[in-house]
């Protein structure tokens, strides 16, 4: 039986409550008849039928009913006896029956078209019968079905009628206290301090062609440092973040010494690593001892002085680096840069034409050797029949046959040495 069977039948059991397991059968006399006469094994045909336990009970006016009628009566006997209050007088099965359904939920396994009919009238009945040999359990009687719906309307009815309170509140000393998060400290503002664009890092592109390495030399003069000073930017910290490397600051003892000269700060720019340009006798200004440093070695040079910035711009891969208000500013590959830049590629181009490229070596692949096979893996090669030999004609005489008589080897050299006395 499937499970939507089994769920049917649960509907059928019972309105208020659901028939529980074992599942209790009554069975009377004619369903019992019936089943002796198409042979048919109750207990086992049923339970199968059913998918789950079940009990057999029958009642005393039954057995009594069917041994007046002298009906076989035996196996009928061996079902569980149900204990019907009809002990002084004698009634028939049906009547027995319908007395005792309205007691318990007992499913009704009958032939009797009456006890049939009235299963059907009464709500929440099952009724079990053959068909043939095989078992029928009716589908809900319109009585049963009636009943049912009543009993769900009545249900709808009531919880309209129902007051809904309101959730209470738990009790909080109950209830488990929230993990809070860790309060992000907020930055405070200085507001004399001002504000800083964000702005993307940068990769120094001139270490490809030119090559720039890590950490990079950054080249400070003193226009460059006044400016960071006037507006209150930390050179190391806002550049090293800007070019996202480590970067190392240098400075010239002639830019120091300009500085001092023209009364600008210089305690800063002291801090830096010094750098020992060759201007030790005389005394120049800070971009003429960049200009000179500046073909020795890799370096960024940072300053503000705008005749040095072009300068550094008409130099093939000198890189610049200055201050726009606060942010700090990295320039692109100028134009003297790129025609470089070109210029080295075609080159190298032009190189490549020149070489000689020698022609891809062809492997040929050499024809394996046919080899015999292995003598010891090979199956022994089958004699061929002798041929039966021609038969000779009758009148021709028989050629006897010489017999060859082998001679020793020690008799053939005693003959040899008799020969040689015999001549002498």
């Amino acid at each position: 039986m499937s499970v939507a069977q089994e769920r049917e039948m649960k509907f059928r059991a019972g309105v208020d409550d659901e028939e529980r397991q074992p599942y209790q059968v009554l069975v009377d006399a004619t369903f019992y008849n019936h089943a002796c006469e198409k042979k048919v094994n109750i207990k086992d045909q049923i339970t199968n039928y059913l998918n789950s336990e079940v009990k057999f009970l029958t009642s005393r006016c039954c057995i009594m009913e069917a041994e007046s009628l002298k009906k076989k009566v035996q196996g009928l006997k061996e079902f569980a006896l149900h204990q019907c209050t009809h002990t002084g007088e004698r009634i028939s099965g049906s009547k027995c029956f319908k007395s005792l359904a309205p007691e318990s939920r007992y499913i009704i396994a009958t032939q009797d078209k009456s006890l049939q009919s009235w299963c059907r009238r009464r709500p929440g009945q099952p009724v079990l019968y053959f068909h043939g040999v095989t078992p029928v359990f009716e589908a809900p009687s319109d009585a049963t079905k009636k009943s049912v719906n009543d009993t769900l309307q009545k249900q709808l009815n009531d919880l309209g009628t129902l007051k809904v309170e309101p959730p209470k509140n738990p009790n909080p000393l109950s209830c488990p206290k929230k993990k809070r998060k860790p309060q992000q400290q907020m930055k405070k503002k200085n507001p004399d301090e001002p504000e800083k664009k964000k702005r993307k890092r940068i990769k120094i592109p001139q270490h490809l062609n030119y090559g720039f390495r890590q950490p990079y030399q950054v080249l400070v003069d003193a226009t460059f440092y006044n400016h960071a000073c006037e507006k209150k930017v930390n050179i190391k910290d806002q550049i090293t973040n800007y070019l996202n490397s480590e970067v190392k600051f240098l400075t010239t003892r002639c830019c120091i010494m300009e500085a001092e000269s023209l009364k600008k700060k210089v305690q800063g720019l002291k801090e830096f690593a010094l750098h020992q340009c060759t201007h030790t006798g005389e005394r120049i200004s800070g971009s003429k001892c960049f200009k000179s440093l500046a073909p020795e070695s890799r370096y960024i040079i940072a300053t503000q002085d705008k005749s040095l910035q072009s300068w550094c711009r008409r130099r093939p891969g000198q890189p610049v680096l200055y201050f726009h208000g606060v942010t700090p500013v990295f320039e692109a590959p100028s134009d003297a840069t790129k025609k470089s830049v070109n210029d080295t590629l075609q080159k190298q181009l032009n190189d490549l034409g020149t070489l000689k490229v020698e022609p891809p070596k062809v492997f040929v692949k050499k024809k394996k050797k046919i080899k015999n096979p292995n003598p010891l893996s090979c199956p022994k090669k089958k004699r061929k029949p002798q041929q039966q030999m021609k038969k000779k004609n009758p009148d021709e005489p028989e050629k006897k046959k010489r017999k060859r008589i082998k001679i020793p080897q020690h008799v053939k050299e005693q003959l040899k040495d008799f020969k040689t006395t015999a001549k002498d």
